[in-house]
């Protein structure tokens, strides 16, 4: 049911929409004044003994949303690359939702180690940072992009492109993206998230989705 023509979605919610043909890349957020990229920050408490990814071994392990890019796509991909399977080889895996939630879950040792965007960590108080550490960062990552359907037309995709592009040519467009939390945005390609179909694919989580 078509209830919205445009919106933000992440990394992977977009390369499992991409193939129905059913959204657009636009355009994606710069968050830092970088470009639009983004990480995955496995963390842990700062008095934590662990340093190490055999350490996670039988350890609890927040994911923050099944379909998040940098709550789980990414850590998963994290761990596996050291023969880690969370449905293997931890105590317990467990979903808890927004990234902040993960930081707080770390903190009061519902979970021992969790997986947040970089840039909720990076902006977080100074007292929740302080009691933490980052143990390790994912690569680089495209974030996901401003999508608008495949049946807008192309005079209006082109029109928000070009509107947010220049957001921050001017004062009122840059209050604009500081009450958004955003530096500008940049042009998205579908091409932009091909490590993601890849990390994706490798990992056998792209079959039987539905949107």
């Amino acid at each position: 049911r078509r209830e919205v023509d445009l919106g933000i979605l992440n990394s992977f919610s977009y390369v499992r929409l991409a193939p129905k043909g059913i959204v657009i890349p636009v355009c994606r957020r710069i968050i830092g004044k970088k470009n639009g990229n983004y990480q995955s920050y496995l963390i842990v408490r700062r008095d934590s003994h662990i340093d190490t990814y055999d350490d996670i071994r039988n350890k609890i392990f927040a994911f923050s949303d099944p379909n998040s890019t940098t709550g789980h796509l990414l850590p998963r991909m994290m761990l596996a690359n050291h023969d880690i399977l969370p449905e293997q080889d931890l105590y317990k895996s467990i979903f808890i939702g927004k990234h902040d939630s993960i930081l707080y879950a770390v903190l009061n040792r519902t979970a021992d180690v969790g997986a947040v965007a970089s840039y909720i960590f990076e902006n977080c108080e100074p007292e929740i940072k302080d009691g933490l550490r980052i143990l390790d960062k994912s690569l680089p990552t495209p974030l996901g992009p401003l999508v608008v359907l495949a049946g807008v037309s192309q005079t209006l995709t082109e029109k928000i492109q070009q509107t947010l592009l220049s957001l921050n040519t001017d004062e009122t467009g840059r209050k604009v993206l500081a009450h958004a939390g955003l530096d500008g945005f940049e042009i998205a390609l579908d091409q932009d998230y091909d490590m993601v179909r890849k990390m994706a694919s490798s990992l056998s989580i792209l079959e039987g989705f539905k949107p």
